[in-house]
């Protein structure tokens, strides 16, 4: 989820220091024979239930520390009793509706936030959040919809652009995604992630300022993922692969254990020559993501022109396993034989 989303994280923070710095000792009888459940953040907070069993925080707390090891079905239940006794906290409807859209209970989170919407139309924040709703459930029309009410309130939000952009890139409309984007750029330059959608789109019409858009996301973070990943991406589909290469370099100093960056770099290095160089940032690859079925098989057609046949029959046969159809992996390997 985009950063609208992860605003939730930042959310179940503040409920979680709000119950704790109720710092009520808990010495009754009951409370010391309450099971543990292995989690001193849980039990704790049960014991200050156990003594506050009327405050809203401490159930909303409990829930976010219940979501944050998977319990969903807990997290649930005692968000439910933080509304039963704050129903107006807008707050607990926008964790609830997370936490049920991570449960795979999607119409209960566009419900939620549905509800939510219903109880404060005029507040951006939640309407962004049902926008977004909206748009992971592929209802783009709705999302468009919402996105105009936001901009009703406030004709300058430049998250309602990104949205905006967001529906109109989903549905394959380049033109109106790159205008939505660009409006949401020019009222908010650190929106990081529509320069990255604007460098991809841009990328796609081979137009150069795809770079000029990266950079600018890279930029505010230069640790970006994506950033990176779509700058390198151009460089390489158009054969400049020093410079392709120098970024998925830099890609592997900041982030070590992603996959993907060593597995083009090989490619990168393959379509140089550099061989030895190649084989190592494939093997690289399959160690950081042993799942990476094309990282086996670049390694072994490395190991296959470096005359290692044995290497290359495991590689290809690796492949196979973690793909059974993949008729390249078994030509080679019957080409082997």
């Amino acid at each position: 989820m985009n950063k609208i989303l992860n605003l939730s994280c930042i959310i179940l923070v503040a409920l979680f220091l709000s119950a704790c710095e109720r710092d009520t000792n808990s010495s009754n009888t009951a409370a010391s024979q309450i099971p543990s459940t292995g989690n001193p953040t849980i039990d704790n907070l049960t014991k200050k239930i156990l003594d506050q069993p009327n405050d809203p925080t401490l159930y909303a707390g409990r829930a976010g520390a219940y979501y944050q090891v998977g319990g969903y079905d807990e997290a649930i239940a005692d968000l439910s009793m933080a509304l039963r006794f704050d129903s107006t906290n807008v707050e607990y409807r926008h964790v609830l509706a997370d936490i049920y859209m991570d449960y795979y209970k999607s119409s209960l989170a566009l419900a939620t936030m549905e509800n939510a919407a219903k109880m404060y139309p005029q507040r951006i924040p939640t309407l962004l959040k049902l926008s977004e709703f909206q748009l992971i459930l592929k209802q783009n029309s709705e999302s468009l919809k919402t996105v105009n009410e936001i901009l009703k309130i406030n004709a300058n939000e430049s998250e309602a652009y990104f949205m905006m952009g967001r529906n109109f890139y989903d549905m394959d409309d380049a033109p109106r995604a790159i205008g939505s984007f660009q409006k949401a750029v020019r009222i908010d330059a650190d929106l990081l992630e529509a320069w990255v959608y604007l460098g991809e789109l841009f990328d796609k019409k081979d137009d150069k300022d795809a770079i000029r858009y990266y950079d600018n996301a890279l930029e505010i973070d230069s640790t970006n993922l994506d950033a990176l990943s779509g700058k390198a991406t151009y460089f390489h589909q158009r054969g400049e692969l020093e410079e392709a290469i120098a970024i998925y370099q830099k890609t592997n100093r900041m982030h070590p254990q992603y996959s993907n960056a060593y597995y083009q770099a090989g490619l990168a290095f393959l379509e140089k020559d550099s061989i030895n160089t190649a084989y190592k940032q494939f093997d690289l690859a399959t160690k950081m993501e042993p799942t990476n079925v094309m990282a086996y098989f670049y390694r072994g057609a490395v190991a296959e022109i470096k005359g290692d046949k044995a290497g290359a029959k495991n590689d290809y046969q690796q492949a196979l396993n973690l793909s059974p159809e993949f008729e390249r992996a078994q030509k080679a390997l019957d080409n082997l034989k």
